[in-house]
């Protein structure tokens, strides 16, 4: 039933992981010792104290006008929802469901929109996330106020121990349209605009203490799914299809690949911290009606070094090509941006170049993406833009691994 299984997505035919486990170390040390592999494991100094708003819906049925009105008087005083009807219903990591809205004479004062989405943990299904719908609710109320950038406004965020929803505008009624689905590279103006947009998100939270209350990168995929996209028979079934075709041959052994992204979490710990997104592929774009870029999807946020965002979005994105002619001065155009912003204590151009090229690393997971996420042309192509760049970067060596 929806809303009864609330964990992990697992690859088919690799397990079942219904049980959220809070422990105090790492889950891969944890399994070496024999631990269960039905259990979502999150470390328990990332589950952050916030306030419960009471028990969420676990299903569409229960996004009812009673439930949207006491959602949205928490902002909006005195508003009623007069009716809803639920629109189109977008199927992923998270469920997005369309609510078309009638309001009283206070919620019409308010100039509260026609149409909003709900998000959140409405069906259980293989990329079922409870804790990436969680930390997105935690996002909007407690991130988002410090970050100045084009987001979706968010109306509501709200969670409990098992559930996270929140009330996001209808970018549709702004005329903007999303970057999902698509396998064409970006043009070169397009990702130097993204470059841009993370720059402005990084500037504003760089190296704040506040930082230490989030997961690091391999916080993040080390306690979270890395062991099952890792599984020998998923790994192997992975590389023998079209998507691990450009993946080099090292790291066709998933202990070397395991080796490779341990090496990376290591050094994205060091120099200069930022908020990052954790997930800055082109799918995860929406665009104004004039082209200008705008980032959705805030669920795997993280504290690293903020050149991932740079080179997850940059490598993945761009023509192989391309990505040889501009990478580098991709690269210095985010440093200059930095500057512009105000931001002190940066890498030399050299250093930036170097662990820009080291955080290739992350995205070779790409090819591992199931097609429960994402279309399989999709993950065929980024994984064929990630093994060409760890193939000309010369990954096992910069990484030592």
């Amino acid at each position: 039933m929806p809303g009864e299984r609330r964990g992990l997505w697992v690859p088919k035919g690799v397990l079942h992981c219904p049980v959220v486990q809070w422990i105090e170390e790492d889950s891969i040390a944890l399994r070496n010792r024999g631990a269960p592999h039905n259990v979502l494991y999150l470390r328990r100094s990332h589950r952050q104290a916030w306030p419960v708003s009471g028990a969420l819906p676990r299903s569409g049925d229960g996004l009812t006008a009673q439930w949207i009105t006491e959602a949205l008087q928490q902002r909006y005083s005195g508003v009623a929802v007069a009716s809803v009807r639920q629109g189109q219903t977008v199927a992923g990591t998270a469920t997005k469901i369309q609510l078309l809205l009638e309001f009283d004479e206070a919620g019409r004062r308010a100039e509260l929109p026609p149409s909003l989405y709900a998000k959140g943990g409405f069906d259980w299904h293989e990329v079922a996330f409870s804790a990436s719908y969680i930390a997105e609710a935690i996002f909007y109320a407690d991130w988002a106020p410090r970050i100045k950038a084009n987001i979706p406004r968010c109306y509501y965020a709200g969670r409990d121990e098992g559930q996270g929803i929140v009330l996001i505008e209808d970018l549709g009624l702004r005329g903007a349209t999303y970057g999902g689905g698509v396998v064409e590279p970006l043009g070169i103006d397009t990702v130097a605009q993204v470059v841009k947009l993370l720059a402005s998100i990084h500037a504003a939270t760089w190296n704040l203490p506040v930082l230490a209350s989030l997961r690091t990168l391999g916080q993040r995929v080390g306690t979270n799914f890395i062991d099952h996209f890792l599984a020998p028979d998923y790994y192997a079934k992975c590389l023998s299809e079209p998507r691990g075709a450009f993946i080099p041959k090292p790291f066709h052994d998933p202990e070397r690949m395991l080796a490779g992204l341990r090496a990376n979490w290591a050094q994205a710990e060091t120099g200069p911290q930022g908020f990052c997104h954790g997930d800055a592929h082109m799918g995860n774009l929406f665009y104004e009606p004039d082209g200008t870029p705008g980032l959705l999807d805030f669920q795997a946020y993280v504290r690293t070094s903020p050149l991932h965002d740079i080179a997850y979005h940059v490598v993945g994105s761009l023509d192989p090509d391309e990505l040889r002619r501009h990478g580098r001065g991709l690269v210095r155009l985010y440093l200059a941006e930095l500057d512009r912003l105000g931001v002190k204590d940066l890498w030399d151009e050299e250093d930036a170049w170097l662990r820009f090229r080291k955080h290739t690393m992350h995205g070779l997971l790409w090819f591992a993406t199931p097609e429960t996420m994402q279309p399989a042309a999709v993950v065929a192509a980024h994984g064929e833009r990630f093994g060409l760049a760890a193939e000309e970067y010369g990954l096992t060596a910069l990484l030592a691994v």
